[in-house]
């Protein structure tokens, strides 16, 4: 409550303030966002949401932006809205600078940094430009996780402080499941250099000898850890939800479209868990 005689900027505190600890006001985001991207398997976006090896003939009108720049700028909105979000929660000395969501926001902003930088160094993208509705679909997925991260303390963690060693456990899980993702990606990248686009080989290296998608199970693993982190806060869940059902998919699909390919005996025999998926 602000009186007139307060300063400008004490209203737009309060403002800020009250959107953020809105009860519920993510949880509903991530309904929507649920909800809408759960559209996708009708069989009309089903058409036009693959992307790269996935995608089945040429692009259409709904393919429109470069598949480099689509990417980069997810990640990119994620550093940008996980750093104003908990900027914006210390100037309000919010709930959310405790250790556990500080913790959440420096794990998940590494993440999109490590990402944003593999698009500029490492990936070798396919030519061919991404759909509109997945670029959408990769910003409000972003937007709404750096949000969710920032603000996990305020909104129903309200579990005890976490102890020093599980917080250390969970970052040192977080970097080998990085370092997984990221050495799956140089493989997948070195793959098609020197390559047209439509000329396809099977990555041997590292765990793809066992699965089909290890930088899938690598990004699984590293959202469990965020969950591990801060278990109480119920808009994560939505994110990990999420996660596992679109790269299951992505990693069930994907494992079938090398089997259409190439013999099976080049081929690992599970898709994204070893010995069980």
């Amino acid at each position: 409550m602000v009186d007139g005689s307060s300063h400008p900027d004490e209203y737009l505190r309060v403002i800020v303030e009250s959107c953020l600890t809105m009860p519920g006001y993510v949880e509903i985001g991530w309904c929507v966002f649920l909800f809408s991207y759960a559209l996708t398997l009708l069989p009309f976006f089903r058409t036009i949401h693959h992307y790269g090896k996935l995608q089945n003939g040429p692009s259409s009108i709904w393919h429109v932006v470069p598949n480099a720049l689509g990417w980069a700028s997810m990640y990119f909105c994620g550093i940008v809205v996980t750093t104003t979000a908990a900027l914006l929660s210390s100037w309000m000395s919010l709930p959310s600078s405790t250790t556990p969501t500080f913790t959440l926001s420096v794990l998940f902003s590494l993440h999109c940094s490590r990402r944003l930088l593999e698009c500029a160094f490492v990936h070798n993208f396919s030519p061919r430009p991404m759909a509109l509705v997945n670029w959408i679909a990769g910003i409000g997925f972003y937007v709404l996780t750096s949000v969710t991260v920032v603000m996990s303390d305020t909104i129903h963690c309200s579990g005890p402080d976490e102890s020093v060693v599980k917080l250390t456990l969970c970052g040192i899980a977080f970097g080998f499941s990085s370092m997984l993702q990221h050495l799956s990606h140089k493989t997948l990248a070195h793959l098609r250099e020197g390559l047209h686009e439509k000329v396809y080989r099977v990555p041997q290296e590292g765990l793809f000898h066992l699965v089909s998608t290890p930088h899938y199970l690598a990004e699984i693993m590293l959202y469990s850890t965020l969950v591990v982190i801060c278990p109480h806060a119920k808009s994560l869940w939505f994110t990990y939800v999420f996660v596992v059902w679109n790269l299951t998919r992505n990693s069930l699909e994907t494992h079938k479209w090398y089997q259409t390919k190439f013999p099976r005996t080049q081929l690992p025999k599970y898709a994204l868990v070893p010995y069980l998926l």
